[in-house]
């Protein structure tokens, strides 16, 4: 209702023909900032309140609380340091343990550091979870917190396999017309094109699985607890022939004529694709269901 009579304040204000009607229109601004004073006292009050229960459901009524006095009335009194005490009891720390990378160190496989414990942090540190935290074991231990949740990270397997050669023929044969007869009407005249095509395939294979168990820490129960595997070929094939090459299909010439890459990813690119893979399952299996 005040902020109608402010309206027609400034409009009655803002018009000389009006002014000269209502020369001295009743000014409203005192009485809403006083309004607004006694909003942000009520909300602030209660947020007291709550705040006084010292844990997370009424920390987070708190903080609600702490942000519509805060609107109403900005600064008011040591309300923004009331909404930072409130914001730390409401937030659910969960705290990442380093990975274990099928019992091996993450140097091991060409990491500079145990890289995919800062990546879900610096993720779903990013996502739009409400009043959530995620930390390192490191930074959770060096900042004095305790953990609400915590988030362990196992490779049960992580496997980076040798190349093999498999060699097999292919047989080709194929009906070639070479000319006609003489007759009335001429008739199509074939001959047998044979041919043998030996083909070389190079071929590694690996795979990796990667289990997560994210668990409260007070009572030991599970919020997810599952596995996200992933494999990975890589093929490289080649080939020669001997006979004669219109008996050829157009998948030999691919063979043949092959100059793609011959040789196979490094350990440490295998390792980096099945890691991230096996990773990604997991975040996006996070963000589609998981309430911490």
């Amino acid at each position: 209702q005040l902020q109608v009579a402010q309206e027609m304040y400034t409009q009655i204000t803002s018009n000389p023909a009006v002014s000269k009607v209502i020369p001295r229109p009743w000014d409203p601004t005192l009485k809403i900032r006083e309004a607004k004073q006694k909003a942000a006292e009520e909300y602030y009050n209660q947020g007291i309140q709550f705040l006084a229960y010292n844990n997370r459901p009424y920390a987070q009524k708190a903080y609600d609380m702490f942000v519509k006095a805060n609107s109403a009335y900005p600064s008011y009194k040591d309300v923004r340091d009331k909404m930072e005490q409130a914001k730390e009891l409401a937030t659910i720390k969960v705290i990442v343990k380093p990975v274990n990378y099928d019992n091996f160190g993450w140097n091991y496989w060409g990491f500079s550091n145990d890289y995919l414990q800062y990546k879900i942090v610096r993720d779903l540190n990013n996502s739009s979870y409400r009043n959530v935290r995620f930390y390192t074991e490191t930074d959770a231990r060096l900042q004095d917190i305790r953990a609400d949740r915590v988030v362990t990270l196992n490779f049960s397997s992580l496997y980076i396999g040798q190349v093999y050669n498999d060699n097999y023929t292919i047989n080709r044969s194929k009906q070639i017309k070479v000319g006609e007869t003489k007759s009335i009407p001429p008739q199509p005249v074939y001959e047998t094109a044979k041919a043998t095509v030996y083909v070389t395939r190079r071929i590694l294979q690996s795979n990796a699985s990667l289990d997560c168990r994210i668990y409260d820490w007070a009572t030991g129960n599970n919020i997810l607890s599952d596995r996200f595997p992933d494999n990975y070929v890589w093929k490289y094939e080649t080939a020669r022939y001997t006979g004669d090459s219109r008996a050829l299909e157009a998948s030999d010439w691919s063979l043949i004529n092959n100059s793609g890459i011959t040789s196979p990813p490094s350990r440490n690119e295998l390792a980096q694709r099945l890691v991230d893979n096996c990773y990604n399952r997991l975040l996006s299996r996070i963000r589609s269901g998981v309430e911490f």
